[in-house]
């Protein structure tokens, strides 16, 4: 009786969290919500079916039924949310979809068709008791691939929160929650465990439902990065006397030290020539005249450290700029085809990506996303780099890993066009921004 009444309460809350997370998926049709929702319709076919075999006893179709529930649809449903999670790349993810389908097809027509043997007990069957090699060996395979998925899932989230993105700390615990639910599921269907299982699979349904609140709260957190409230405060060796200066990260929230300020970039050369020293197509043959002395220091002296630079010293030698051949400027375009639904998700993560780059420096001369009024779930990135290098330093900057981490939540596929600019006009003050002399 007592099995009933688990088993019968274990289904109801099973079926409920079906209804909840197929309204989710409706909302917002993500392909891990999907997973999450298929592990939840696994456990509750065999939590139904636990509770029907206890009523009437087990037979070999319930035996069936709740095997395909609770040890083949729930866990591979599970690796599934999570390969999609966490895969880094979308061939990843079709290898691994593929190799999902695989796993389902194969041992579920094995499931259903392979002789059930042995006679039923009042307590849950397990494939040991009543299947031959084959069911038994397939059901291994799928639950070694899904303990893999979840080691490497965890592992790779567990790496990045360590290396400082602490705005994933939720996915991360969430992938733990769905990893005990998939152990559980798995700890159940093959030893059974009477009562105790039916209490154990019950759990495994709630871990489940609270899954999916965890991963939209960590990737809700890490498209809106923290950032500090305040400006740090530059520190001061003495009163009057203020050597060490600390920048504000913008885009990261932390305080660097940037060391003795006296003025002077790290490679000794005044910051005004540096400023515009990237207006020059090329750097100058001649070497750089020697800086002058640095600045005092304290307050007293600010006002003539304010002063401008000479001009001897801001005026670059040799021929002028518009002499010399221009650099090779490096263009990109990227076509990215959005998800349904998830248009406003990724505008908001571009957004971010795109205000960052217009902080990171002078290399990225432009960058835009254009929409597509044919193709609404189209979007066209046109970006201009002062060379390639500045691609690759772009490439490689904290703001836009963060966005091809989250973009691809978003994306369906992409493309990519790389450009080299042979020749164009604009305006007299565009060119002028860009660092061009009498057009490209």
């Amino acid at each position: 009786m007592l099995g009933i009444v688990i088993a019968f309460i274990g289904a109801l809350i099973a079926w409920s969290g079906t209804a909840v997370l197929g309204s989710l998926l409706s909302r917002e049709p993500r392909l891990s919500h999907g997973g999450w929702l298929a592990a939840m319709a696994g456990m509750a076919l065999a939590l139904s079916a636990a509770a029907a075999g206890y009523a009437v006893g087990f037979n070999a179709p319930i035996f069936r039924f709740y095997q395909l529930g609770a040890g083949l649809f729930a866990p591979l449903a599970l690796a599934w949310a999570i390969v999609e999670l966490s895969a880094p790349r979308l061939r990843l993810r079709w290898a691994a979809r593929l190799a999902l389908s695989f796993l389902v097809l194969v041992p579920a027509v094995v499931l259903l068709l392979d002789p059930v043997q042995g006679a039923f007990e009042a307590a849950l069957p397990t494939p040991g008791d009543h299947y031959d090699l084959l069911p038994n060996a397939v059901l291994t395979l799928v639950h070694v691939f899904v303990c893999g998925v979840i080691v490497a899932a965890v592992i790779r989230f567990g790496l990045r929160v360590r290396e400082g993105a602490a705005e994933m700390l939720p996915v991360l615990i969430g992938l733990g929650l769905a990893a005990g639910a998939a152990v559980l599921q798995i700890l159940v269907s093959r030893l059974g465990l009477g009562v105790f299982g039916l209490l154990l699979l019950t759990a495994a349904v709630g871990l489940v439902w609270t899954v999916p609140a965890r991963v939209r709260q960590g990737l809700s957190g890490a498209r809106r990065p923290a950032r500090g409230r305040q400006r740090a405060r530059r520190g001061r060796r003495a009163a009057d006397d203020d050597d060490y200066d600390y920048d504000y990260d913008e885009g990261t929230g932390y305080v660097e030290s940037v060391g003795y300020d006296d003025g002077y970039d790290d490679d000794g050369f005044d910051d005004y020539r540096d400023d515009h020293a990237g207006l020059r197509a090329e750097p100058e043959p001649e070497p750089e005249p020697e800086p002058p002395p640095p600045p005092p220091r304290g307050r007293r002296h600010r006002a003539a450290a304010a002063a401008p630079p000479d001009a001897s010293l801001s005026a670059p030698a040799g021929p002028p700029a518009a002499a010399r051949p221009p650099r090779p400027l490096y263009g990109m375009i990227t076509i990215y085809s959005v998800q349904p639904g998830q248009n406003a998700s990724f505008d908001e993560i571009m957004a971010q990506a795109a205000a960052e780059t217009g902080r990171s420096g002078p290399d990225t001369l432009i960058y835009a996303c254009h929409t597509v009024p044919a193709a609404p779930q189209q979007r066209i990135v046109y970006a201009l780099y002062r060379d390639r290098p500045a691609y690759e330093r772009h490439l490689a900057t904290p703001h836009m890993r963060r966005f091809a981490e989250l973009s691809r939540l978003c994306v369906a596929g992409s493309s990519v066009i790389e450009l080299q600019l042979t020749s164009a006009e604009a305006a007299p003050d565009v060119l002028a921004a860009l660092g061009v002399t009498g057009g490209v």
